[in-house]
């Protein structure tokens, strides 16, 4: 087992080096962010975020809109790229103890365009629709679907049969997804059965609209067994003082944490899983039921992140790494002679019926194209740009009633929606 961790290390290290080919997910449990103490967390969270430099965090336990803001203006500072968090939306399953969801991302790497929550008898699970913000665009977009949960927590059957219910909401809304997009599901899953827990079973069944896979593929009695310490999660502390509520103690020996992929992710060169590259991050593979700072719990993961870790939550991060073919938009840092990012505007506004009528301020490179795509990720439509004429029309009466996304073929162009009544 120490082997695995260590292989699992090491990848990760190494392809942190990769170029703008690649992704670096992560998931993290925040445990009732900012609420709970210590206070000011979001500096901890900003140690770690600088360590593992995710393009893509998703995250469970955000009590407010207030510390949603937090973590994107205090633990991205560091980054070089730019990054964005979703909206926040207060929960609609759960009003008397409101945690949620939440997802912030480099925004160089992807283009959020759409967001939704999908209702349960517990927790809401949210739902985002991620495009690869690709340097050179193909014909269709690269799609990923990203579902975060907090499934519910505790032993015994009926909180079984509430997980269980929680994951059919987010397989019978995979009946909605197209096949070629990706699909990640993430969150603290609380499987007390391990393996065995119904739930973890339903994510992985083969009759599922599109099949998920554990990457890690690592089955067995995770609960409270040394065989699987590199692979545990929760909890990093074996006492709750000094941390409000308290959160889970009793030191590492559950693996409750996750990031499962669908299958076609594992060797799509449009986008695919590294190899490897999936790991708890700060686990040493060494502190069974140790809280993750014990001294003796030493490895590649050095006293001083294992402490953040422990002041930060009660459970460590999930990391893994995707690639890509193609090429990620170059960072504006690396452009010297463009100046700043193309002035876009919509003249007849963002509904519109036949004619789309575009309007290029500062910031336009020649050649360029603007290019318009379907809710689908299809390219649908490309129209040069005059050096002579920045203003443009477009003629969309042959296309059909819906949402269309427009941006130019190049790295300082937004992303910009209408709708075709």
């Amino acid at each position: 087992m120490k082997k695995l961790y260590f292989s699992l290390f090491c990848t990760f290290i190494t392809i942190c080096c990769v170029g703008q080919d690649s992704l670096n997910v992560m998931f993290y449990n925040l445990y009732r962010f900012p609420t709970s103490p210590p206070a000011n967390r979001e500096f901890l969270l900003k140690a770690i975020v600088d360590s593992i430099k995710p393009d893509l965090l998703m995250a469970c336990e955000i009590v407010s809109e207030t510390g949603a803001n937090r973590i994107i203006n205090s633990s991205f500072s560091n980054l070089k790229d730019s990054f964005a968090r979703a909206e926040f939306h207060y929960s609609e399953s759960a009003v008397a103890d409101p945690l949620q969801q939440m997802v912030f991302y480099n925004t160089r790497k992807l283009i959020l365009i759409k967001e939704r929550v999908l209702k349960t008898s517990v927790r809401d699970i949210n739902h985002y629709t991620f495009i690869l913000n690709l340097e050179h665009l193909p014909n269709d977009s690269v799609f990923v679907e990203v579902f975060v949960t907090h499934l519910k927590s505790s032993e015994g059957p009926t909180n079984r049969a509430l997980r269980l219910s929680m994951v059919d909401t987010f397989v019978n809304a995979l009946a909605q997804i197209p096949h070629n997009h990706y699909v990640l599901f993430a969150g603290d899953f609380n499987f007390y059965q391990a393996a065995n827990e119904p739930a973890y079973q339903k994510i992985l069944d083969k009759t599922n609209p599109i099949i998920m896979i554990d990457p890690i593929d690592m089955p067995g009695n995770w609960h409270d067994n040394a065989a699987f310490s590199a692979i545990h999660t929760q909890a990093t502390r074996t006492s709750a003082a000094g941390f409000g509520l308290g959160g889970a103690t009793g030191g590492m020996d559950d693996r409750f944490d996750f990031i499962t992929i669908s299958e076609n992710s594992k060797n799509n060169p449009a986008f695919s899983y590294v190899e490897d590259s999936y790991a708890a991050y700060g686990n040493n593979g060494n502190c069974f039921d140790k809280s993750i700072h014990d001294t003796s719990c030493t490895g590649i993961y050095s006293f001083s992140i294992r402490e953040k870790l422990h002041n930060m939550s009660d459970h460590v991060p999930i990391i893994m790494k995707f690639k890509t073919n193609y090429s990620f938009n170059i960072a504006p840092t690396k452009i010297q002679n463009v100046g700043t990012e193309i002035d876009i505007q919509l003249l007849n506004g963002n509904i519109i019926e036949d004619n789309l009528q575009i309007s290029i301020g500062k910031g336009l490179i020649f050649p360029s194209t603007i290019l318009v795509y379907n809710i689908l990720g299809k390219l649908i439509n490309k129209t040069p740009i005059s050096p002579y004429n920045k203003k443009t029309n477009i003629d969309m009466s042959a296309y059909a009633p819906g949402m269309y996304f427009l941006k130019m073929d190049h790295a300082f162009s937004p992303t910009l929606k209408f709708i075709k009544k």
